[in-house]
């Protein structure tokens, strides 16, 4: 950010601005930033925020998207794993789960936290919150429906009804 902030004081002294209607510095029309480099999901913000704290508009800076947009994406990017649960072996079907353990503080093996959630599973809605559960242990009905199954597309959905189930997601968490 200190280059950045840097890069627009030796722009406004070389070549001037004007404070637009919200009091922050612009730029002549012809002069922008082009910024690529480090830009990731979490440092757009902070490079606007720092622009904010220091009265320089937005419209001055245009965000390139380098690599850490396009590759630096894992799973965490949106909160979200996807785990085995239940499998078969040999013909039989199993539970599987992931059980790790950790070394503590005092070098002694011990059970990690990160224990995941074994057997056939299901989403369910209680009380407007989800969670998985066993597919077997109660009356709710499944949130999740099948759309693609061993390469066969078994549900389709227009453009339209998934802009107002877009909608519908929208209201629930505003």
């Amino acid at each position: 950010m200190k280059t950045l902030r840097k890069v627009f004081e030796i722009l406004f002294a070389k070549f001037g601005f004007t404070i637009n209607s919200k009091g922050y510095k612009v730029l002549p029309p012809q002069i922008r930033v082009i910024q690529g480099d480090g830009i990731d999901i979490d440092t757009i913000p902070n490079i606007y925020q720092a622009l904010k704290l220091s009265k320089i508009s937005a419209e001055n800076l245009v965000l390139g998207m380098g690599g850490a947009l396009l590759q630096k994406v894992n799973r965490d990017t949106q909160k979200f794993a996807l785990k085995c649960s239940y499998a078969e072996l040999n013909g039989d079907w199993v539970n599987v789960k992931k059980q790790p353990i950790e070394m503590n503080d005092k070098g002694e093996l011990v059970k990690s936290f990160k224990t995941s959630k074994a057997g056939k599973l299901k989403l369910v809605k209680t009380h407007g919150q989800y969670q998985t559960i066993d597919i077997y242990s109660n009356n709710h009905v499944d949130e999740l429906q099948t759309v693609f199954e061993d390469g066969v597309v078994t549900k389709t959905y227009t453009f339209e009804e998934i802009r107002e189930r877009a909608k519908i997601n929208t209201l629930q968490f505003a």
